[in-house]
């Protein structure tokens, strides 16, 4: 249907200027539908086939494009990720005689610094000097941004001195800026002095400033410095938002301060907040992974009362957590319970759960749910790999769940580089080949030729079962790469 759609739009172009606005009303249609949603390519049909229109309808009514205009064009191709194209375009403006103003070259600057391109952003702010267009507080603000995406500080830093020495062009969000680049680099004594320093330049922090920073100290530990700035949040006249509460609260089960956790929910409960899931997943996964257990389910059970609807994550915490905590079965009816209740699990559902089950030494019941995971299109993780590898590595498992785990590693859907650099290796550690099985399996039927399909996998592990029932002591598992290569 996309394709459908994005061929006629494409052949509006082709065929006629005149037919760009219905492209554009089939272009409407799809995001009001949101049945077929358009991607990057309707996007660049659609941008392309406009400017067509836009440039040859003004040349035509002998209207000069103006920098707007251009400046317009850019962004959109800058939305898209085409800042070297929005270079290009740059340079074509100018060819035409008109000259980027400072709300053009903030496009750039953003864009560039944003593909981690500080150099070639430096760059374009020394061309705004050269055509004496004075950088702006949001030029300073989007370089300074770039190099703290960056982690280069020390660069942040100057341009920020800069931004001082030119007067009153640093404002609040500048701050915020430093702070947070600050934080992110675990500086928090060094962000808490940009704080400090705030009503020096007659700045009041905001509510982002707040959280910042309160984030900042959550994350190295500093929970009473973290409270103690909540605090005085409030004196300051900022009122916390839901994402202030949710620093603190990730901030305090981080720290194992559960009892301060749940009294600080109680409060936002009481305080009317408009709270969502993730509120309570931050609190439920801090409990789960405590080992506090009745607590976490306590307060998932406490969801449905609140008319909150549980997330696949959530499930996911809590499966986690009952593996953790060596309750599989509890584990198992949860992950058949989040689909009986619309909640479908998705591939980190199954690796965990999978994952809990190899930990806890059930390797049947964890081969059964990889079958399940194959089957619904998900791939085994970094972390399932090696168990799985593990697995095989072990002479006391039974031959059967060592035979069927192989089998099923034909079926996985791992990366190259999870092959190669988990099972590959094991494989190689293996003491006897495979080949002599693949020669009894081609023989018996249960394993594809190379001139044969492959059979479906109910079929084969139907076979493989009926074949070694009677003959466990001669199963093999590989030492060479043949026979799991082609699975990749």
């Amino acid at each position: 249907m996309l394709k459908m759609i994005r061929a006629t739009a494409a052949s509006c172009f082709r065929c006629s200027r005149t037919r760009v606005p219905e492209a554009a009303r089939v272009f409407s249609k799809m995001l009001k539908g949101g049945h077929c949603k358009p991607d990057v390519v309707t996007f660049n049909t659609l941008i392309k086939g406009s400017c067509k229109m836009g440039n040859n309808e003004m040349i035509s009514r002998g209207i000069t494009p103006s920098v707007k205009t251009y400046t317009s064009l850019i962004q959109g191709v800058c939305d898209i990720g085409r800042w070297k194209q929005a270079i290009r375009l740059l340079n074509y403006m100018v060819s035409q005689g008109v000259f980027p103003d400072v709300v053009t070259f903030n496009v750039l600057v953003d864009t560039i610094c944003k593909e981690g391109k500080v150099v070639e952003a430096q760059s374009v702010i020394d061309i705004m000097f050269q055509r004496h267009i004075e950088p702006t507080v949001v030029t300073y603000n989007l370089l300074m941004d770039g190099y703290c995406l960056r982690g280069e500080m020390n660069e942040a830093k100057q341009v920020f001195d800069l931004m001082v020495r030119k007067g009153s062009i640093v404002d609040v969000c500048s701050c915020n800026i430093l702070i947070n680049g600050y934080c992110k680099s675990k500086k928090v004594d060094q962000a808490y002095k940009v704080f400090k320093r705030m009503n020096c330049w007659e700045l009041v922090p905001d509510t982002i400033t707040y959280t910042t920073l309160i984030d900042g100290f959550c994350k190295v530990g500093r929970m009473q410095d973290a409270q103690k700035l909540f605090s005085e949040m409030h004196c300051g006249g900022q009122l916390p938002n839901v994402q202030t509460y949710a620093v603190l609260l990730d901030g305090l089960c981080n720290n194992q301060q559960f009892s301060t956790a749940l009294k600080l929910l109680r409060e936002m409960e009481g305080k009317k907040l408009e709270l969502d899931i993730v509120i309570y997943n931050i609190i439920i996964e801090g409990l789960c992974k405590a080992g506090e257990m009745d607590s976490a389910t306590n307060v998932f059970s406490g969801l449905s009362s609140k008319h909150i609807q549980p997330d696949v994550r959530t499930y996911t915490i809590m499966i986690s957590g009952l593996c953790e905590g060596g309750l599989l079965s509890k584990a198992e009816k949860l992950l058949t319970e989040m689909e009986e209740k619309g909640c479908s699990p998705d591939g980190c559902t199954y690796n965990t759960i999978i994952q809990g089950f190899f930990n806890n030494n059930e390797s049947s019941r964890a081969t059964g749910l990889i079958l399940e995971m194959c089957e619904r299109g998900f791939s085994a993780d970094a972390s399932t790999m090696e168990l799985i590898a593990d697995l095989l590595l072990k002479g006391t498992v039974d031959p059967i769940i060592r035979m069927e785990t192989t089998m099923l590693i034909y079926e996985m859907r791992a990366s190259i580089k999870e092959f190669y650099g988990v099972i590959f290796p094991s494989l190689l550690q293996l003491q006897k080949g495979i080949t002599d099985l693949e020669h009894t399996g081609q023989k018996r039927g249960f394993v594809p030729s190379d001139s044969e399909e492959r059979m479906s996998w109910r079929e084969k592990r139907r076979r493989v079962w009926n074949l070694h029932r009677g003959e466990q002591n001669k199963v093999t598992l590989p030492n060479t790469p043949t026979a799991v290569i082609n699975c990749v």
